[in-house]
């Protein structure tokens, strides 16, 4: 796993890619402190970026439904011209 973790990391350095190698480096990290409660390198690979997806996409579902509200509400108090 270190291995394959450490040939994507330069290859993505390689190609120009910076935030996909330190993204991976700050995993690691993490994981070596233990700062989660989990032994497994993919809970932190993976686990942090789908909780900031799936937080992203709840606020944006929010802020769609609020605006949707507001120009149904903004359209709805206008006074008819019939």
């Amino acid at each position: 796993m270190w291995v394959a973790l450490f040939v994507l990391s330069l290859a993505c350095w390689a190609g120009g890619l910076r935030l996909l190698p330190a993204l991976v480096a700050l995993a690691l990290l993490a994981w070596v402190a233990g700062a989660l409660e989990s032994t497994n390198l993919w809970d932190y690979l993976i686990d942090p970026w789908l909780a900031v997806a799936a937080i992203f996409h709840c606020v944006k579902f929010a802020v769609s439904r609020a605006l949707a509200r507001l120009r149904g509400a903004r359209h709805g108090a206008m006074p008819s011209s019939a």
